[in-house]
């Protein structure tokens, strides 16, 4: 089967979209485009989160969980990279997603170490909620790419100028995906907007 993309005739985003629908058909050419093109952002994201948690990052298991990543695009009939929706995130925001969540799973088994993003609650002194009482992030409140803002921010401890770069992204960007992660989740916990801090806590820059 021949790709339906052509070389230099589409910009990033359309050549992604086109490369998604032929990687699910099984072309071999555009999984070998898919991963040049985005091993850069899988394998920065992985070390984000071994570097967090680790004290000694094996470039070997760098390597396997790279791996693993498109593997998990790939296996059981690409089930995984089916379920990516292009009007919800960028495919570089949904992936580094799906390379996080690999990354964390791979530190739990050997470390049994979970860090949920339940702890941004005592940071931002959600009203109703008693001691450490766990809370988790429903997939279906905020959209990836504030779930990964929130992940930078409170999980790997990135102040706004780091996750803006990371993201390759304004910090007003970052600023507005937290504020509104932050408004979604205390509506749905029904604790309203009075004690509500607007502001990244580790945000020290100015635009």
């Amino acid at each position: 089967m021949q790709a339906t993309f052509k070389e230099g005739m589409m910009t990033k985003n359309n050549v992604t979209e086109e490369i998604v629908k032929d990687c699910i058909d099984g072309n071999d050419v555009a999984w070998a485009i898919l991963v040049d093109m985005y091993i850069g952002v899988v394998y920065k994201a992985i070390v984000l989160v071994l570097n967090k948690y680790l004290d000694h990052t094996d470039e070997h298991d760098v390597n396997d969980i790279c791996q693993n990543t498109f593997l998990k695009l790939f296996i059981n009939n690409c089930s995984v990279l089916k379920s990516y929706d292009q009007n919800k995130s960028k495919f570089s925001t949904w992936i580094t997603v799906v390379s996080r969540n690999l990354a964390i799973d791979y530190i739990r088994k050997i470390k049994e170490k979970n860090t949920p993003i339940s702890d941004i609650v005592d940071s931002l002194h959600m009203g109703g909620v008693t001691g450490r009482e766990k809370i988790s992030v429903p997939e279906d409140v905020i959209s990836p790419r504030q779930h990964l803002v929130l992940r930078m921010i409170y999980d790997d401890g990135l102040d706004v100028e780091e996750t803006a770069r990371f993201l390759s992204v304004k910090r007003q960007t970052i600023r507005s995906l937290h504020h509104r992660a932050i408004k979604k989740l205390r509506e749905h916990y029904g604790l309203g907007a009075g004690q509500e801090k607007s502001s990244c806590p580790a945000d020290t820059t100015q635009s």
